[in-house]
């Protein structure tokens, strides 16, 4: 799973450099996943909230809600 990571961190890294916010935010999901399943919550908390803002700003609703908590969660988008 460690090297999983690595590799899922290169990847957000390569989105964010071709500016694929999408992507790196899908990308960001995938290393929260990694984290929580390496016991660390908050490693994968902060992955988590990066790829709510990303999917906020683009409009990506669904992908929000996903990643967010229910309580936290704003006027759904479209």
């Amino acid at each position: 799973m460690r090297r999983a990571l690595v590799v899922l961190r290169g990847a957000e890294r390569i989105w964010r450099e071709l500016e694929a916010p999408y992507e790196a935010a899908r990308t960001r999901v995938l290393v929260g996943r990694a984290c929580g399943l390496l016991g660390d919550g908050a490693e994968a908390e902060m992955s988590f909230a990066g790829a709510a803002t990303v999917f906020e700003q683009v409009g990506a609703g669904r992908e929000l809600a996903q990643v967010r908590p229910a309580e936290t969660r704003g006027p759904a988008l479209a």
